[in-house]
């Protein structure tokens, strides 16, 4: 798991480096950054960009894509309650995850939660018993 963290660390170092060489942004457009998960250029107004999934995404599908709005003002879509204090540039990576694939995996463990404690009901009992 550690190295999903290191490599998120190590794409956003990459992603600044590579920011930084490509000179001064162009007026009007959405500008580039780095959201946490992936990296962004200068977009034009009005359009949607796409990227790759990211790798260290847990259960992520990286052969799909995650997508970010550009606004006609040339700032990035934006979601939240309308308050200032609450808004945030939203990017979409529902698509980068299988949905059906993640709750399998969390029933699976359920199912093996239930099923332990199921079996250490019973022994503690017998512990109990011939203590």
């Amino acid at each position: 798991m550690c190295f999903l963290w290191k490599k998120c660390c190590e794409d956003a170092v990459s992603c600044c480096e590579r920011q930084l060489t490509l000179g001064a942004q162009e007026n009007g457009t959405c500008p580039r950054t780095w959201d946490g998960y992936g990296c962004w250029d200068d977009t034009t107004p009005g359009t949607t960009v796409y990227i790759s999934c990211p790798s260290f995404l847990q259960y992520a599908i990286s052969s799909r894509y995650a997508e970010k709005q550009c606004m006609d003002d040339g700032t990035w879509f934006v979601r939240g309650n309308n308050t200032k204090e609450q808004n945030f540039e939203w990017t979409d990576y529902t698509k980068c995850l299988h949905k059906e694939s993640l709750l399998v995996t969390v029933y699976l463990g359920l199912a093996c939660n239930v099923v332990s404690i199921a079996l250490l009901i019973p022994a503690i009992g017998i512990f109990l018993l011939y203590r």
